[in-house]
């Protein structure tokens, strides 16, 4: 029917760390039988559209402003994950203290030494 929208966590989830849920809320919505293409532009280019910036946010496209995160999967699965993410054409690192703790005690990634 042409009616824009976006996909966005609900009130009192703002910040930035929950950005990962809009992905999830979408890939609910095409869980729900939201066509993928549909559920992708609500957390892409439909924000940018609604909030007055999509001449110059939103897409990949020549000329216009992009951050770029590149994941192992289609980005609307849960267990997807980020392989790479570019901000304002940089790569930025993908560590964090919850990731270097992950990496330091997980059984899977580091099994007990034989005795």
């Amino acid at each position: 029917a042409g009616v824009r929208f976006a996909i966005a966590p609900g009130p009192g989830t703002v910040d930035a760390q929950q950005a990962r849920l809009a992905l999830q809320l979408a890939g609910s919505a095409v869980a729900n039988g939201l066509p993928w293409e549909d559920a992708f532009a609500a957390v892409t280019r439909g924000p940018a559209d609604i909030f007055g910036v999509g001449n110059e946010l939103g897409r990949l496209q020549r000329g216009y402003l992009a951050d770029v995160v590149v994941w192992d999967g289609d980005p609307l699965e849960v267990m997807s994950a980020p392989t790479a993410v570019f901000i304002e054409g940089r790569q930025a690192p993908l560590t964090s203290r919850q990731t270097e703790l992950r990496d330091r005690y997980s059984p899977v990634l580091h099994p007990p030494a034989p005795h």
